[in-house]
């Protein structure tokens, strides 16, 4: 038994030492300040379940206070007129899910890999590291990044993005989105 001790108790302190890390590692690694934001995206042509094909803005908000734990939020979109807004995406304590109109949390995953940032451009240190094949261009305190059909203009100051367009290689922006902050 006692050639075994040891042998247990390095892999015992080898297991706390893993989760040790996986639980306080991610809290290390910088993150944004909190912040609240606005984004206004626009479609040139977004589909609809019922066959419609029609250009429109939606308007979202985004109340972030770390990587973890934030709320994405329709706010108005001006081609669902019907829709009252105030439903989204939320992240609580790395456990993602629904936000209902009202504010009614339903979590779908736990631990989830949707919990490293908010969509597809507001993740800590994007601006700076964005891999090939993108182009980088640095320029008035922004860098802009752009790959075929696509651009996107970050703050280096705060590293969060200013503008995203998609569609450029067909002649013309087919998506837009112009992130605001608020605070």
């Amino acid at each position: 038994m006692r050639r075994w001790a040891g042998a247990l108790s390095t892999l015992a302190v080898l297991g706390v030492a893993i989760a040790v890390v996986q639980i306080v590692a991610p809290r290390l690694r910088p993150d944004f300040p909190a912040f609240v934001m606005t984004i206004e995206q626009w479609d040139s042509n977004r589909g609809y379940r019922d066959g419609r094909y029609l250009a429109g803005t939606s308007v979202y908000r985004v109340e972030y206070h770390r990587r973890d734990d934030w709320s994405w939020t329709l706010v108005t979109d001006e081609v669902s007129t019907q829709d009252p807004g105030g439903h989204g995406y939320a992240c609580h304590n790395g456990t993602y899910g629904y936000v209902e109109a009202g504010g009614k949390f339903t979590a779908t995953e736990t631990h989830s890999e949707n919990c490293n940032g908010v969509g597809r451009w507001i993740h800590y240190g994007i601006a700076s590291s964005l891999p090939s094949p993108w182009t980088k261009e640095v320029a008035d305190g922004r860098v802009t990044y752009t790959l075929t059909g696509e651009r996107i203009v970050l703050d280096l100051a705060t590293g969060l993005p200013l503008l995203y367009e998609a569609g450029l290689s067909a002649g013309s922006v087919g998506h837009r989105e112009v992130f605001r902050l608020e605070r």
